[in-house]
């Protein structure tokens, strides 16, 4: 299918990016993230995205905190927690996270993304948010250092 070959040459632009961002591979480190989610907004089916968003999350799991992130790359990811797939809003709450205090812009869409969940726990919707849920009160710990309800799993 043509749609998952273009997709498929996306995500390898977009690991080639983020290889180039990490310490010792041998490439100049990126200013910004733009690149990588620039492409990332190019995945048409929600599986692609997800894959993506996973990738993109165990890449910057140590991200140098020298790079700087422009405002608009992270608010880019920021709009992966409005989605209904949930397996989207939790890798972008871990990509938030990834990027810490640098991601302070994106914590209305976290606290938005919460209620929300809560909302559709609450009415019955869908299953239990908790595991969801969990992840953004983490995002939220790296970015602004508020505290993990015990509820959600704190120690």
């Amino acid at each position: 299918m043509k749609t998952t070959r273009v997709a498929r040459v996306i995500a390898a632009v977009v690991l080639m990016v983020l290889f180039a961002q990490q310490p010792g591979v041998g490439a100049q480190p990126m200013e910004n993230v733009s690149d990588l989610v620039k492409a990332l907004g190019h995945a048409l089916m929600v599986k692609e995205r997800v894959r993506q968003l996973e990738e993109i999350e165990k890449i910057t799991r140590n991200l140098d905190p020298s790079i700087k992130l422009d405002e608009c790359d992270v608010l880019a990811v920021a709009v992966f927690l409005d989605t209904e797939n949930r397996e989207t809003v939790h890798f972008a709450a871990m990509i938030l996270g990834n990027f810490g205090k640098r991601a302070t812009v994106a914590i209305p869409y976290l606290e938005r993304s919460m209620e929300r969940l809560d909302a559709e726990e609450d009415q019955l919707l869908i299953k239990p948010a908790q595991p969801f849920a969990t992840q953004i009160y983490v995002a939220l710990s790296k970015i602004d250092g508020r505290p993990i309800p015990r509820e959600m799993g704190a120690r």
